[in-house]
């Protein structure tokens, strides 16, 4: 009977060594993977937490009275000036109720899901685009820094501007003395006015008048231009307004008086204001960019349970331009994450070397996850230059049963 043999060899000690290191290698290679996915997901957590920090801390300042919009110059941490301009003070007619909500420049730590953001602001005053020097508009920044996973450092910022409502500026008293129909005030900006090479105008000219009392009428003799008629402003007679707009013809070079004339019997119906018109010789352009992208509102979206959105409310969203003068030296269009969704913007103002754009993200847009991204494309019709910017929003999501927040 012949013996029956087994075959006891098996896995050597050196195969089993080896085994071991690749399972090693192999769980390590994934466990990196695993971590930096995970630090990658805690991150745009962070961001979007950041976002939505930041867009309300925006809407506080926004929603203040415009005396409160500014900072308390007894505050520790007051500065006269910002590295974005002027520092805002807060005035003295701020309500005592709003005086303990005012903004500061440093606020310090503000935890958001167990995540120190570090915030500051600034408040400074800005021009009204359509006339340039007044510096009567407040722009609103709020940066955050904070410490992501393993300690990278990472920041965000958003600005808006605050532009007083016509309750919220104060109306001049005319002087006791003055005669009813007199010219308190006649001015003209820019004084200086600039024409193209073609001889159109590069720039809107604005006309203001205030009178003593109420008139009728207020128009402007420009010689070389003709008889400006203003519009009555307030409705009461009193504050007159006129533009001439950006690529108007019929304006000669030289220097010129234009009168101002209300049909007032008083003493000094009329005054008048020194312009001079030049021939603009273009040198190097302005650096074309996007200097600040607004909205009107938040974006409030009705939720259907997944990551899709539809908007409920209109927005309105406003670009500044730099390197823009008018209209006709270049085109804006302004798009949001969602499909076929860039529009043309509108011109509605011009500065001297900026202009102002506004494109509506209409009611029923549908947008998705907590975000979207406004994307502004600026193209100058004098070079052909391309100029980008974007702007992460947040998105208040609400049942279709609820209200906007």
């Amino acid at each position: 009977m012949r013996g029956i043999h087994t075959d006891e060899s098996g896995i050597t000690l050196a195969e089993m060594m080896v085994s071991i290191v690749i399972i090693t290698i192999t769980l390590t290679a994934l466990a990196g993977v695993i971590i930096q996915s995970l630090r990658t997901v805690s991150t745009n957590e962070q961001t979007v937490e950041g976002t939505h920090l930041v867009a309300r801390l925006l809407e506080d300042v926004r929603t203040l009275p415009w005396p409160c919009i500014g900072f308390d110059t007894t505050d520790p941490d007051y500065a006269a000036t910002s590295p974005s301009g002027t520092t805002v003070a807060i005035s003295s007619e701020c309500p005592a109720g709003f005086r303990a909500d005012r903004p500061r420049m440093n606020d310090g730590d503000v935890t958001v899901g167990g995540v120190d953001y570090d915030v500051e602001q600034e408040i400074v005053w800005v021009d009204d685009p359509a006339v340039p020097g007044t510096q009567n508009h407040k722009e609103i920044v709020v940066r955050l820094a904070w410490d992501g996973p393993a300690g990278t450092p990472h920041t965000t910022e958003a600005r808006t501007t605050r532009v007083p409502t016509p309750a919220e500026v104060p109306v001049e008293e005319p002087p006791a003395d003055c005669t009813p129909g007199e010219l308190l005030d006649f001015s003209i900006t820019p004084t200086v006015i600039e024409l193209s090479p073609s001889g159109f105008l590069r720039d809107d000219v604005h006309l203001f008048a205030r009178t003593c009392g109420e008139v009728m009428t207020v128009r402007v003799d420009a010689p070389t231009r003709g008889t400006v008629s203003l519009t009555d402003d307030d409705g009461d007679g009193t504050l007159w307004r006129a533009t001439i707009g950006a690529g108007t013809a019929a304006l000669d070079p030289g220097t010129f008086d234009w009168t101002g004339r209300t049909n007032g019997m008083g003493a000094d119906p009329d005054d008048s204001a020194t312009v001079q018109v030049t021939v603009f010789s273009p040198s190097d352009p302005v650096q074309l960019r996007v200097d600040a992208i607004t909205l009107s509102d938040r974006i409030c979206a009705s939720s259907n349970g997944s990551s899709s959105n539809t908007v409920r409310n209109p927005v309105d969203i406003t670009v500044d331009v730099v390197g823009i003068a008018q209209a006709s030296a270049g085109s804006v269009t302004i798009g949001w994450t969602s499909v076929n969704a860039t529009v043309a913007a509108t011109h509605t103002g011009s500065g001297t070397e900026s202009s102002t754009w506004t494109a509506r993200l209409p009611a029923g847009t549908t947008l998705t996850n907590d975000t979207t991204t406004i994307e502004v494309r600026v193209v100058r019709t004098e070079d052909n230059e391309t100029a980008v910017d974007t702007a992460i929003v947040p998105i208040d999501r609400v049942r279709h049963q609820d209200a906007c927040p």
